[in-house]
């Protein structure tokens, strides 16, 4: 304030001073909220026109310039008159445009607030328009119109009515009492036959009460319902009923529930068809959907469609047991080829087109792998629908694994059959040739023996008896050694053998057995024992282990006449005992190395040279009780080397 003197000049000068920090920083908070609220009416989905107590425009949001086209954008719109854009001018959007400017008029002057009225605009669009007046402490601040095109909305209500009456009229046509229950027991709706047929008297309790409330002493008809409102499965019964003249009649009655994925009944139709003049099961199977589902599952072979790429629209029970899918996974939610191995889907898809092409059925089987880890056989057959709306087809699959293991073990069965009757014939060939030879030297001295006896000549000093005893007992020693590998094939097959480890020195082992039978042989040559190891133990079954040595020894010495002697040698690793048998004879062709140690098997090139071709079947016997292996090196007239390997394993105290 300023205090002037006569001339007119500030003598002093007073004032005040005020803080208006708080009051600014309300004014700051003010335009944030007020900013917030903007843009938040802005990015609504619904039009917006929010005008202040002076009819201009505070906010107008994107959607309400573009329902009513406005020239100027939405941001624009601002602080405008909005008598100019939207409450005056703006009626011409509008069907009647005089009605609604009237209307509008009315709302703006009585300030009176309206929801959801529905307005037709000129485009066709229907649009729902809510009027918001603002009052602060009963003054009128302004006020707000919030729109939103309802076109699609009531079109789809529409439509639902359309169809509820559409439903309610098949209903009503159709020869069959309706009723429709929701969970809580209350009746929805009865068709006309149902009201003629005396349902609204049967239910009309429910509609105050809970089915939890009903008494003990319900109606039959209730009974049903609970029933089928507790199990969630479809009830069907016949009822037998009388008519007012006192005849019989019978009527299908089905309660049907829907329910919810939460496990809730929605609702249960309950319907009854008079069956008294019609076939029963003709009508009991047309009004029972799904009942072919039903049918197909008691079908022990997997019954399915599918449409032509695959995609599973219907299967049985048996499908998923047989295809083995897991009992979490939908059947129908799959591809019928991607459950198939590569091979297989290319099988199956070249016999659908030969399908599409001919109209003929396909047959065919394929495998799969079993959940056990073992192999499935499937049999299938393919056709194509009588009537389909798009291409598809349908299959069956028919598990015929026990089938294909039974061929497969009869196959078995007969090959071991073969194979022991040509073990048979293999046999008696063998041994008779084998044994006819030393009968006849038998034979032969005896005779000799018993025409010396008859002629006096034992006593001659010329007749040499002896040497024809030595020929006898030589060839009784023969037979003797046949006979008794034929007993110990016997023992190894019949599983009679047995088998006791023990720690030997396997230089002296070795020695005990050569010594008496090859140093020297019956043909003059002593066989060749070579040492080439400091370790001495071994760890076998000395009886065992002595048929496998002097089987490969007698074969080196019996395919090896006027060569070279035999060569034993012994040989140690880390990790085996070694021995080795070499021949310098006529060796083995290599066709026949793979077969050497099947039972009467003998090589191609042995010529006359005597044998059973069982020898090395029971060296194999004793390397594989002994958990070792062997090997056959050779080169047909070089020669034949067989190498034994035995473990060395920690010995038994």
């Amino acid at each position: 304030m300023l205090d002037w003197d006569e001339y007119k000049k500030p003598r002093r000068i007073a004032g005040t001073l005020m803080d208006i920090n708080e009051r600014m920083a309300k004014d700051i908070e003010l335009r944030r909220t007020s900013a917030t609220l903007k843009a938040l009416l802005k990015n609504l989905n619904e039009g917006v026109l929010l005008v202040d107590e002076h009819e201009h425009i505070i906010v107008a949001n994107e959607a309400f310039a573009e329902l009513f086209q406005t020239e100027i954008n939405a941001d624009d719109l601002e602080g405008v008159d909005s008598n100019l854009v939207f409450e005056g001018g703006g009626s011409r959007y509008f069907e009647q445009p005089e009605e609604q400017e009237a209307r509008t008029k009315a709302i703006l002057e009585n300030k009176l607030k309206v929801v959801a009225e529905q307005l037709q605009l000129t485009n066709g669009e229907i649009i729902e328009r809510d009027f918001i007046p603002i009052f602060v402490d009963e003054v009128y601040m302004g006020h707000m119109w919030k729109m939103n095109v309802v076109t699609e909305q009531l079109a789809y209500k529409q439509k639902l009515e359309e169809q509820k009456d559409f439903y309610e009229t098949i209903f009503n046509e159709i020869p069959a009492d309706i009723s429709i229950i929701d969970g809580e027991g209350k009746l929805i709706f009865v068709n006309r036959m149902a009201k003629k047929n005396g349902e609204m008297p049967i239910w009309q309790k429910s509609k105050k009460q809970r089915t939890s409330d009903f008494s003990p002493h319900l109606t039959q008809r209730q009974q049903y319902f609970v029933e089928a409102l507790k199990s969630h499965n479809a009830i069907k019964y016949i009822q037998q009923r009388q008519d007012n003249a006192g005849g019989q009649y019978y009527i299908l009655r089905n309660f049907y529930p829907f329910v919810s994925p939460n496990k809730e009944v929605n609702f249960v139709i309950g319907y009854g068809i008079d069956i008294t003049e019609q076939v029963k099961n003709e009508q009991y199977a047309e009004l029972q959907e799904g009942r072919i589902r039903n049918l197909l599952d008691i079908i022990k072979d997997a019954v399915f469609r599918c449409d032509d790429s695959g995609a599973i629209n219907l299967t049985n029970k048996s499908f998923k047991h047989i295809m083995g899918i897991g009992a979490d996974q939908e059947a129908e939610s799959l591809n019928f080829f991607q459950l198939l191995p590569p091979d297989t889907q290319l099988e199956i898809k070249k016999k659908l087109k030969i399908l599409n092409a001919t109209g003929y059925v396909q047959t065919g089987t394929f495998d799969i792998p079993s959940n056990d880890q073992s192999t499935k056989y499937i049999e299938y057959s393919l056709s194509m629908p009588a009537k389909a709306e798009k291409a598809s087809f349908i299959g069956r699959l028919s598990d015929i694994t026990e089938v294909v293991l039974k061929e497969e073990n009869l196959e078995k069965i007969i090959a071991k059959e073969k194979e022991l009757n040509y073990s048979k014939s293999q046999f008696i060939r063998i041994t008779s040739h084998e044994l006819r030879t030393p009968l006849s030297i038998i034979m032969v001295n005896a005779e000799i023996l018993e025409m010396a006896i008859e002629q006096g000549l034992l006593a001659s000093p010329t007749f040499d008896s002896r040497k024809l005893a030595v020929r006898i007992i030589k060839e009784v020693n023969l037979m003797t050694e046949i006979l008794n590998q034929l007993m110990l094939i016997s023992k190894i097959e019949t599983g009679n053998m047995e088998f006791q480890r023990e720690v030997v020195d396997i230089i002296e082992y070795i020695h005990d057995i050569t010594d008496d039978l090859y140093a020297p042989h019956s043909d003059g040559r002593t066989l060749v024992i070579e040492s080439h190891t400091d370790a001495e133990l071994a760890y076998l079954d000395k009886k065992i282990f002595r048929h496998a040595i002097v089987n490969l020894v007698n074969n080196a010495f019996k395919y090896s006449a006027n060569k070279a002697a035999p060569i034993l040698r012994i040989k140690n690793s880390q990790e085996y005992t070694i021995i080795e048998v070499q021949d310098f004879g006529i060796g083995i062709p290599e066709s026949d190395l793979a077969q050497l140690c099947t039972a009467f098997f003998r090589a191609s090139n042995v010529g006359v040279i005597n044998g059973t071709g069982i020898g090395l079947m029971v060296v194999e016997y004793a390397l594989n009780r002994h958990e070792g292996a062997m090997e056959v090196r050779s080169v047909v007239n070089e020669g034949t080397v067989f190498t034994l390997k035995l473990k060395n394993e920690a010995y038994a105290d």
